[in-house]
């Protein structure tokens, strides 16, 4: 079997980032019953279609400003190149190959807007007919594991970010409720990180501030626009 050239295209990056980058990783579960319940509100408000992905994209680009490491470019040397926006790409796999596209300034763009791109990116996706221009300029990438019973994914650091997070499937959890107990939804968020630049202590932060931000949808939504 002969590989896809998109399959090509990805092994290449995945081969360049294991040679280059030396990767830590660090995740994170938040709870996202409330933030599921106001997608499903958003879509039939907004009438496109608003999920977990999209509200994460849209919490991601509102870090910028106070975790400038998270969206920048290594190098050369000790050094790396502040993002001027919050450019956060999005993995979409319909079967016809992995691309990943990208958001342009999550941080100040409208979640409709962003709701537009990612439904977009998917109708693209199936006919493979991304243009170039669409795939570059990532600051960030969202992998997204999406499937029922994912639990737990690592990604790989793409050459030219410092980062990368991953997005788990939703799951039903029991979890204590003042003298009793109730089930909630909750996801997974990873941080694949360049050690080089990123520390553990630096990732924490930056994973328990996107965690509280998916747990207070309403509050980053205003916040953010």
């Amino acid at each position: 079997m002969t590989l896809s050239r998109a399959q090509q295209r990805t092994a290449e990056v995945v081969e360049r980032s294991r040679r280059e980058i030396p990767a830590a990783f660090t995740a994170m579960n938040a709870d996202v019953t409330e933030v599921l319940s106001l997608a499903r509100d958003l879509t039939r408000r907004l009438r496109t279609l608003v999920g977990l992905p999209e509200m994460v994209v849209k919490a991601v680009g509102g870090l910028l400003d106070r975790f400038p490491m998270f969206f920048a470019e290594p190098g050369p040397g000790p050094r790396a190149r502040r993002a001027a926006t919050a450019d956060v790409g999005v993995t979409v796999d319909v079967g016809r190959g992995l691309f990943i596209p990208v958001v342009r300034d999550a941080g100040n763009r409208p979640l409709a807007d962003i709701a537009g791109d990612l439904v977009g990116f998917r109708k693209t996706a199936l006919t493979g007919s991304f243009r170039e221009r669409d795939l570059q300029g990532g600051a960030i990438t969202l992998t997204l594991h999406t499937h029922d019973g994912i639990v737990f994914a690592v990604p790989i650091v793409f050459p030219g970010q410092t980062c990368a997070l991953a997005l788990t499937a939703p799951r039903s959890e029991v979890v204590p409720d003042g003298s009793g107990f109730a089930v909630r939804k909750t996801a997974t968020i990873g941080l694949a990180y360049d050690h080089r630049f990123i520390n553990g202590r630096d990732a924490a932060e930056f994973l328990g501030e996107l965690r509280t931000a998916l747990e207070s949808p309403a509050r980053f939504l205003t916040e953010n626009g």
